[in-house]
């Protein structure tokens, strides 16, 4: 009834998100979260926004909606190296949905915001070896090695420059 009488207050949705928690209704508890977070949104509140929609992640992780505005509020805010895990979990909901374009992008700001990611460019590699760009994944790989060299990790270095099918001898891909 609360939410009912002032639609604009989040002081309402958060006390219902508190009981809904301790009920353990997850859908319900996705979609409150995701009210708030749209309410917030609407009232300027963007830190609130993406807090309400962190939230909605940790109840329903696979809501590549709520990852998206997530991702665009809280990197907007100036946290974009912290998103470097939820940049490859978004790039690869987005692989699994066949969306290719969403997903090189996804993967181009991941590595720009966080360069020396390893997990990162490693996942960047294998999606640019799937889609068969041989020349970025050349280029990719050759960074990965350089960042595991830069590490003191030359074995690291030397597998990753063979999953990439770099041969450096003649600087061209196998």
């Amino acid at each position: 009834r609360l939410i009912d009488w002032a639609p604009e207050d989040p002081e309402p949705r958060r006390r219902m998100i508190g009981l809904l928690r301790r009920s353990n209704r997850m859908s319900d508890l996705s979609v409150a979260y995701g009210e708030l977070a749209l309410m917030l949104e609407r009232q300027g509140d963007l830190e609130g926004a993406a807090q309400a929609y962190r939230q909605l992640l940790e109840a329903n992780p696979r809501n590549t909606h709520a990852r998206v505005r997530f991702v665009e509020l809280y990197g907007a805010a100036g946290h974009e190296r912290e998103l470097a895990d939820d940049l490859i979990v978004l790039a690869r909901q987005y692989e699994q949905a066949g969306a290719v374009i969403e997903a090189a992008r996804t993967y181009e700001r991941l590595i720009k915001a966080a360069p020396d990611r390893l997990d990162g460019r490693q996942a960047y590699c294998e999606f640019l070896a799937s889609q068969r760009d041989r020349e970025t994944l050349a280029a990719e790989t050759l960074a990965l090695a350089s960042i595991h060299l830069d590490r003191q990790e030359p074995r690291e270095a030397q597998a990753a420059l063979e999953r990439g099918e770099v041969d450096l001898a003649i600087g061209n891909l196998r």
